[in-house]
């Protein structure tokens, strides 16, 4: 609905600015003759057209492309072997798109645009020792966070279709997190680029 009322106001505005452009040229006075404006109504059509079709294409781009994902851990106690280990959140609660990849626990970017992504975990309460945990983007550490007890983390990311998004444990001598619902990632597309 709101696209469609988006496309009208569009619409009307593009046809009020070509109008007023062809009818304000300088030194240009009134002229009656009917094939001067089917030339002036032709060239407002086909701009119309270009328009329609732009406006259609990213519709059909939004319409078609919910992604969005939210997964967390099937064990209650979540143990790291060590540093620099991928969070793989292997319970997939919802995943509108296909984009969250369970076995390698990389969320891959189906479209570019502006994504959200969210972090929460709960450090094991007999483990409660500080360790960093990165939101990564292909190979950067993009967003940090230092769990002692628990933390959230919120990013905002412009990505490339195919781009790489997951959670990973960099260092600190905490050892597990909880895990069920207590620890979860999750992500969606803001905005899509055309």
């Amino acid at each position: 609905m709101a696209i469609a009322n988006i496309s009208l106001c569009l619409f009307l505005l593009m046809l009020s600015l070509c109008a007023s452009a062809e009818f304000s040229k300088k030194n240009e006075r009134r002229d009656d003759d009917p094939g001067k404006w089917e030339t002036v109504v032709q060239a407002l059509a086909n701009k119309v057209a270009v328009l329609e079709a732009k406006l259609q294409a990213v519709e059909n781009l939004v319409q078609g492309q919910a992604v969005s994902f939210f997964a967390q851990f099937t064990e209650y106690h979540h143990t790291f072997a060590s540093d620099d280990t991928l969070l793989r959140f292997d319970n997939v609660i919802s995943n509108a798109g296909n984009a969250y990849h369970v076995d390698t626990g990389h969320f891959v970017a189906p479209l570019a645009g502006t994504y959200a992504f969210y972090l929460n975990l709960l450090s094991d309460h007999d483990h409660t020792v500080w360790q960093n945990v990165c939101v990564m983007k292909n190979a950067d550490c993009v967003a940090l966070t230092q769990l002692a007890d628990s933390a959230s983390l919120s990013v905002v990311l412009e990505l490339r279709s195919e781009d790489s998004v997951w959670a990973m444990k960099r260092d600190g001598p905490g050892t597990s997190i909880y895990g069920i619902n207590h620890t979860t990632f999750s992500g969606m597309l803001v905005t899509a680029s055309q």
